[in-house]
């Protein structure tokens, strides 16, 4: 949160919020609910912990669920990719994270590395604004006048050890006059600033946008391969 409000990319609240649109790519899942996802995604905003912690925990719990995207790759994507499912130790998700009632399936995207049929251990986050239709008319006016106008940032990326996990990015607890941020793992990453939609591509490890998932798709679940059994 600190780190996007440094930045001047805080999306603000009432009526002029910006739309914030956020793109979790990694190497192994968390549980994740509507309130985390939530909590996450205010976070991302830039907006504090004081005033989410300030709504009604019931409120906060019966949300739906933000633009917070998972990209994390399909079992057609890990079989296909250079090694095959040999390839796939160190990509994790279970089954019962899959199946549990409410899990997010329908904000799940594929992992396809730039870098060609290869599996990835990277962890990234690609947040960017959803231009609104003002603003695109806003650029057609601008478009004849002489004058150059600096284009504020479309939003952010990070970059570094943390998994898209509660446990690595932690959850809130407490009150708005006292909140607590629970951390289980310790983890490092850069955050910065994307200038416009083509830098945003351009730092991206995975393919952009991702493809999100098919009727048919189902996440790598390494415990199920013949490769990786104890």
């Amino acid at each position: 949160m600190q780190a996007v409000r440094t930045m001047g990319l805080r999306t603000g609240k009432g009526k002029g919020t910006k739309d914030l649109s956020v793109d979790c790519q990694g190497s192994s899942l968390g549980i994740y609910t509507t309130q985390w996802l939530n909590e996450f995604h205010w976070s991302a905003r830039g907006e504090s912990a004081e005033d989410w912690l300030d709504e009604p925990k019931k409120k906060r719990e019966k949300l739906p669920y933000p633009s917070v995207n998972v990209v994390f790759p399909t079992k057609a994507t890990v079989q296909q990719s250079t090694l095959g499912e040999q390839g796939g130790g160190t990509i994790f998700c279970r089954r019962k994270q899959w199946a549990a009632k409410n899990f997010p399936r329908n904000h799940f995207y594929d992992s396809n590395s730039k870098g060609g049929p290869v599996l990835m251990h990277s962890k990234m986050i690609i947040a960017t604004y959803k231009e609104s239709s003002k603003e695109k008319q806003l650029q057609a006016d601008d478009s004849d006048n002489d004058i150059e106008v600096i284009e504020p940032a479309v939003g952010w990326a990070y970059v570094g050890s943390h998994n898209f996990t509660p446990s690595a990015w932690g959850t809130l607890s407490g009150s708005g006059f006292n909140p607590i941020l629970n951390i289980s793992n310790y983890e490092l990453g850069i955050v910065f600033p994307l200038k416009d939609k083509e830098h945003a591509d351009l730092v991206s490890c995975f393919k952009r946008p991702p493809r999100k998932y098919a009727a048919q798709d189902e996440p790598w679940i390494q415990e199920e391969s013949p490769y990786h059994q104890e």
